[in-house]
Order: structure tokens, then C-alpha cells, then sequence
């Protein structure tokens, strides 16, 4: 069962101006003859399908060692384990933002406490390839900046989901920029990012540690850099 903290100064604010995405919008993101659609996802899907992600790990680990499954790959399990303890928080984030009926828009002013505003301007952005969902993210929208605040992971191919998860950051990324906005940032903490490849992992898609930015105790600050070419990268088969 997921626990809600609902945050009554988030939800009630009215939301009247104008978003950076009024309306949902997908885009295709093509790597290697792989192909995810990213779009944004209604919260309570978002949420189902998180909690798909938890009920897979727990099975997996409780069914033990396997070599033929990617999960038990030794660079693998520390990661899986993770996520075993961590996924149902980013469900239970989605569930705040499917309970908060009075979102905020991209361009509502920000109140006296910016983080009981967080799941009030937050949208779930989907990258699916042809099974499903492969990356779940939650993304905030801000007068000044857009941030990504977690990432789950579709366990059942953890290889793809990473690639599906930088598609998401290519089309978050791209929509900004779009809309005027190049400040796009990441607080990574091991409780709402799984990715196997630490703060290098996003790299090849423009996001470079931030020494400047605030940061909880044993997180990390990214910032997209402006101007930085998005390239594919080969997905596997």
C-alpha cells in the first residue's frame, strides 16, 4: 500500500498561466533500430505501472540467483536491490501528483516554500517501447527551470530502460528549450534514480555535475549544459 503525504500548500494554489506543455505531446526518439515513444503519462497509470516495477524486482529476488536473467548480472544485482527499497517512493510521488487536483503551471509564482510546491508542478513523462514501459520519470516545471526529480526503471530490461530514460531527458530537455527555458537540472540521490552508470551516465545527454548547486548530504547537482548536441547511442537487442 503506498503511504500519501499530500502537500495542502502545493494543491491550494489555482493554476492560471500558462504551462510549458499545455497539453500532453509525444515524441520519437530512434536509436539502433530501437524506437520509444515519449509522452506524458496520466499519474495514476504512472503509478500502476511503478508498482509493477516493485512487484517484478520482489519476485525476482525472492525467486534467487538466476545467470540466464539480466538482473542477476553482478554489475546488476547492487542496482536491483536498490531499487527493491526505493521504487515504491517514486510511486508513491506519482500517487501525490494524481491526488493533487489544482496542479501549478510552468509560470504560477513560486510561494515562500518552493518544496511544498514540487508535486503540484510536477507531470509524469513515459518513454514505452513495444512491451510497455521501459522509464518512468517525474518532471517539475518552474518560472526559471525545469527539473527532473526521479527516474523508475523497468526491471525487466534494465539495459533498455537506462537508454529509455535518457530518451525521456532528450525530450524534457528539447521541450524546454523549445519553450525558452535552458536551465534544466537533476538532483540525483540513489533513492529516486536507479541508473547503473552514476552522475557519468548522463553525460551523452548534455548533464554535467553543477559544484555551484544546493544539494542534499550524498547527492549529486547536474545541469544541462547549453548548447550540447544530444547523441544515440546504440541500444541492445
Amino acid at each position: 500500500m503506498i503511504s500519501l503525504v499530500l502537500l495542502p500548500a502545493a494543491c491550494a494554489l489555482v493554476a492560471n498561466a500558462r504551462v510549458i506543455s499545455q497539453a500532453p505531446r509525444a515524441s520519437v526518439c530512434m536509436a539502433a533500430g530501437s524506437l520509444f515513444k515519449v509522452q506524458e503519462l496520466a499519474a495514476d497509470k504512472a503509478t500502476a505501472q511503478l508498482e509493477k516495477f516493485h512487484d517484478r524486482i520482489e519476485n525476482t529476488l525472492a525467486k534467487g540467483p538466476n545467470p540466464s536473467e539480466e538482473a542477476w548480472q553482478p554489475s546488476r544485482v547492487p542496482q536491483v536491490k536498490q531499487m527493491g527499497k526505493s521504487m515504491r517512493g517514486v510511486a508513491a510521488m506519482a500517487a501525490a501528483v494524481e491526488a493533487c487536483s489544482t496542479p501549478l503551471g510552468a509560470n504560477d509564482p513560486v510561494g515562500d516554500d518552493p518544496e511544498k510546491e514540487r508535486i503540484a508542478r510536477t507531470k509524469v513523462i513515459s518513454a514505452n517501447s513495444f512491451t510497455g514501459s521501459a522509464a518512468i520519470s517525474l518532471v517539475s516545471y518552474w518560472p526559471d527551470h525545469v527539473s527532473i526529480d526521479a527516474c523508475g526503471l523497468n526491471p525487466g530490461s534494465l539495459a533498455k530502460a537506462e537508454m529509455a530514460e535518457k530518451a525521456i531527458m532528450k525530450h524534457v530537455t528539447a521541450e524546454a528549450n523549445e519553450a525558452g527555458c535552458v536551465d534544466i537540472r537533476l538532483v540525483r540521490t540513489t533513492d529516486k534514480f536507479f541508473q547503473n552508470g552514476g552522475d557519468e551516465f548522463y553525460e551523452p545527454t548534455g548533464f554535467f555535475p553543477d559544484e555551484s548547486a544546493d544539494k542534499p548530504e550524498g547527492a549529486s547537482a547536474l545541469k544541462h549544459r547549453e548548447g550540447f548536441v544530444f547523441t544515440n547511442e546504440g541500444l541492445p537487442n
